[in-house]
C-alpha cells in the first residue's frame, strides 16, 4: 500500500508481511510478522510496535507523538525526534542508532545491547537508561535532566563520551573512549572504570551512593572536580589534575598516575606508587600513607595526617617531605 494510517482506536495483528510505499502514521497497536516502510517515507509513531522480524526504519526521519515501545529481534532507526513522549526499545540481537534522538521531556530506554552507526546524541530530559553500547569511532553525549542510568560497558573506540547529567550506575561499568570521557556526578553501587588516552574529568562522584569502586587506566589523564567516595578502593593509574582540593574517601586510594596539580584529602589509607607527583601542593591523610619509591612525593609538600587514631606512614629511604 502507498501510505498507512493506524487510528489509536485500532490496531492491525498478524503474522504476515505489512509493507508500506509511503508515509506510514502509527496511532494504534500493531503485532505482526513483518513491517516494512519505504525508505522515502516518513514515520509517525505513538504506539507500539511487535514484529517477529528485524524492525528497520532508518533512515527514515521518525517522529514520536505518543509513547512507543518497539519489540523485534533487531532494531534500526534513524533520527527520532518527540516532544513529551517516552520511546522504549526491545530487541534480543541488539539496536542500531544511526541518527540523532531528541525526545524533549519524553524518556529513552532500552536494555538492548545498542550499537552507534555514527555520532550520536540522545536528548531526553525524562531520563535515559542505557545497556551495553557499541561504536568503533563514534562520539555519544547524553542530555538528560532526569538523569542517565547506565547497565552496561560503553566501548566506543576512538570515539568520546560525554554528558555533563547525573549519572547511576546500574551495574558495573566500564567506559572505554579514546576520544575522551566527560561525567559529571556519578553514583551507585558498582564499580566503574574509566579508559581514555585522551582526557578524562570527573565531578563529584558516590556523594548520593558511594561507587564500590572506581578505576582509571594508565594513559591520557584525570580531571577530578569534585569529591569522590567508594566503599572500596580508587586507583588513579594516569596523571591527576586536582580542582578544588577534592576528598577522595575510600579504603584504599592509590596514585600511580602522579599528580600534576592541585590539592589532595584522602579519607582512608593512600598510596603513592611509581610515579613522581611533583604538582601536589598540599596532602591530609586520615589513615596509612605509603610511598613506594623516593620520588613519589615532592620535597615542598606539605603533609597533615589528621586520623583519630595511630596511622603508619612506609617511605623509603631518600623520600623527602
Amino acid at each position: 500500500m502507498e501510505n498507512l494510517t493506524v487510528q489509536s482506536s485500532a490496531s492491525i495483528t498478524g503474522s504476515g508481511i505489512l509493507s508500506v510505499g509511503g508515509d506510514a502514521i502509527l496511532n494504534g497497536p500493531i503485532n505482526i510478522g513483518t513491517l516494512s516502510v519505504s525508505t522515502t517515507g516518513t514515520i509517525s509513531l505513538a504506539a507500539d510496535v511487535t514484529t517477529t522480524t528485524a524492525i528497520d526504519f532508518s533512515p527514515n526521519a521518525v517522529t514520536l507523538t505518543g509513547a512507543s515501545t518497539l519489540t523485534a529481534p533487531g532494531i534500526s532507526l534513524g533520527s527520532v525526534s518527540g516532544t513529551s513522549a517516552n520511546l522504549g526499545l526491545t530487541a534480543s540481537g541488539g539496536v542500531t542508532l544511526n541518527g540523532t534522538v531528541s525526545l524533549g521531556t519524553g524518556s529513552f530506554s532500552t536494555a538492548s545491547a545498542v550499537t552507534l552507526g555514527g555520532a550520536t546524541t540522545i536528548t531526553a530530559n525524562g531520563g535515559i537508561s542505557l545497556g551495553a553500547v557499541s561504536g568503533t569511532s563514534a562520539n555519544l553525549g547524553l542530555t538528560a535532566s532526569g538523569g542517565v542510568t547506565l547497565n552496561g560497558a560503553v566501548s566506543l573506540g576512538g570515539g568520546s563520551f560525554s554528558t555533563s547529567s547525573d549519572v547511576t550506575l546500574g551495574a558495573a561499568v566500564a567506559i572505554t573512549a579514546n576520544g575522551g570521557i566527560s561525567l559529571g556526578a556519578v553514583d551507585g553501587a558498582f564499580g566503574l572504570t574509566l579508559n581514555s588516552s585522551s582526557a578524562t574529568s570527573l565531578g563529584v562522584v558516590g556523594a548520593s551512593q558511594p561507587l564500590a569502586s572506581l578505576t582509571t587506566d594508565a594513559t591520557g589523564g584525570t580531571t577530578l572536580n569534585g569529591d569522590v567516595e567508594t566503599a572500596g578502593g580508587q586507583t588513579y593509574n594516569d596523571a591527576l589534575t586536582l580542582v578544588g582540593g577534592p576528598t577522595l574517601t575510600g579504603t584504599t586510594v592509590t596514585v600511580s598516575g602522579g599528580v600534576t596539580s592541585g590539592d589532595l584529602d584522602i579519607d582512608g589509607d593512600a598510596v603513592f606508587d611509581t610515579m613522581a607527583v611533583t604538582g601536589l601542593g598540599t596532602l591530609t591523610a586520615s589513615g596509612n600513607l605509603t610511598v613506594t619509591s623516593p620520588s613519589s612525593l615532592p620535597a615542598t609538600l606539605t603533609l597533615t595526617l589528621d586520623g583519630t587514631g595511630a596511622q603508619a606512614v612506609t617511605v623509603p629511604a631518600g623520600t623527602a617531605f
